[in-house]
C-alpha cells in the first residue's frame, strides 16, 4: 500500500479546500478505493462529549458512539490508535456491521490539543490490518490533522447555562485564568466570589454560563447575578463577574459569545442593564460606558485603577435614567477581605 501517495493526494485535496468536510469525505474515498478488503471507511467527530458520525464510505454506521465504548469510544479516552485483528473478541465492541471482522481507529487532534474526531476503518477480513497499515494510517492522519483550522475546532463549541457536570469544572476554569494572570490569590479570591455568588440570593441560574468544547470540557465562563445599588434596582441590575476564558483559547471571540448569549438572555429575563468592572478595552466593544457618567459610582471600599473600569451597559433604551448608586460588594465575604 503506497501510503505516501495516498498523503501526498490528500494534501492536494487540503490546498483546494482546507474546509474539513470536503477534506474527510475525500479522505474516506481516497481509502475506500485504495486499500483493499474493506467494508467502511470513515470519520467520527467529537461533538458534546461523544462520537458523532462524519463523512464515511461504506452501508449505514452508527451515529453516535460514546467515549470509552467499543472501539472508536476507546481510541479516543486512551488516545491512541487501536489495532483490532478479531472485533468480536474486544470488550464492548459496537458492531454497527455485522459483517465486520477487524478494525484501526487512529484518533485524529485539533490544533491546540484535543481529540476531534477519529479514522475508523472495518474490513471483513480477519486480520486484516498491519504494522504497516497502523503507520501509514497514523501518517495520513498527520496530514489531515496539519490541514485542519482553529476554526473548524471552534464550530464544536456550545454556550450553555450551568449544569451540575459543569460546577467544578467551571470553578477550575475561573480559578487557573485569573491564577495565570493576577497570580494565586486572585484566582482562589475570584473563585470564591463565584462560589459565594451560587450561595446567595443574587444568584440567577439561567444566567451563570459555560462554553464547552467537543470532548465536552469547560473552556469559557460568564455569570451574570442581580446586583443592588444601595438597596434597589436587583430586578433589574445585573453583575457581570467573573468572566474567565481558557487561556489558549482567548481572543477567539468566546467571551464576546457568552456575554452576547447573556445579554439576549437576561433580556428575556427582565432585567434592564448590565454592571461589570475591568479593563474597558476588553468591554467598550460590548456597548458598556463609564457608569459614572450614568450616576453609577465606585463606594468608598472600591479602588478603581480608572473611573473608566466601571462600566454599565442598556439592555433596554432608557433603562440609565433611573437607576442611579454607590457601588458596594460588601455582601460578599470574599471581596470584604481584600
Amino acid at each position: 500500500m503506497d501510503y505516501k501517495l495516498l498523503c501526498a493526494q490528500l494534501r492536494a485535496f487540503a490546498e483546494a479546500d482546507g474546509w474539513y468536510v470536503p477534506l474527510m469525505a475525500n479522505a474516506a474515498a481516497l481509502l475506500y478505493d485504495n486499500m483493499a478488503d474493506l467494508n467502511w471507511a470513515g470519520f467520527y467527530l467529537m461533538r458534546g462529549g461523544r462520537l458523532v458520525l462524519g463523512p464515511f464510505q461504506g452501508k449505514v454506521a452508527c451515529i453516535h458512539i460514546p467515549v470509552g465504548k467499543g472501539v472508536c469510544g476507546t481510541a479516543v479516552a486512551e488516545d491512541r490508535t487501536q489495532l483490532v485483528p478479531d472485533v468480536h473478541a474486544f470488550p464492548g465492541h459496537i458492531a454497527c456491521d455485522s459483517a465486520s471482522n477487524s478494525e484501526i481507529v487512529v484518533p485524529i487532534h485539533a490544533p491546540g490539543g484535543g481529540i476531534f474526531g477519529v479514522l475508523d476503518i472495518d474490513s471483513p477480513v480477519p486480520d486484516r490490518f498491519t504494522e504497516e497499515d497502523r503507520e501509514g494510517l497514523e501518517a495520513f492522519v498527520r496530514e489531515l490533522e496539519a490541514a485542519l483550522r482553529p476554526e473548524d475546532a471552534e464550530e464544536a463549541l456550545r454556550v450553555r447555562p450551568m449544569e451540575e457536570k459543569y460546577s467544578q469544572g467551571a470553578l477550575a476554569l475561573v480559578e487557573a485564568v485569573f491564577t495565570e494572570h493576577d497570580g494565586p490569590e486572585e484566582g482562589r479570591t475570584v473563585r470564591r466570589v463565584a462560589e459565594e455568588i451560587r450561595a446567595k440570593a443574587y444568584y440567577v441560574p439561567e444566567l451563570e454560563l459555560v462554553m464547552t468544547d467537543a470532548a465536552d470540557d469547560v473552556v469559557g465562563y460568564a455569570m451574570f447575578s442581580r446586583f443592588p445599588l444601595e438597596g434597589k434596582y436587583d430586578r433589574e441590575l445585573l453583575l457581570l463577574s467573573p468572566v474567565a476564558v481558557r487561556t489558549d483559547l482567548q481572543r477567539r471571540h468566546i467571551s464576546k459569545k457568552l456575554i452576547e448569549y447573556g445579554f439576549e438572555r437576561a433580556r428575556e429575563l427582565g432585567f434592564k442593564a448590565v454592571l461589570v468592572e475591568g479593563d474597558p478595552r476588553n468591554y467598550r466593544a460590548r456597548g458598556f460606558e463609564t457608569s459614572a457618567d450614568h450616576g453609577i459610582v465606585a463606594g468608598p471600599s472600591i479602588h478603581l485603577p480608572h473611573v473608566s473600569c466601571l462600566m454599565v451597559r442598556e439592555l433596554v433604551p432608557g433603562a440609565l435614567e433611573h437607576i442611579r448608586g454607590q457601588v458596594d460588594y460588601s455582601m460578599y465575604e470574599a471581596l470584604r477581605e481584600r
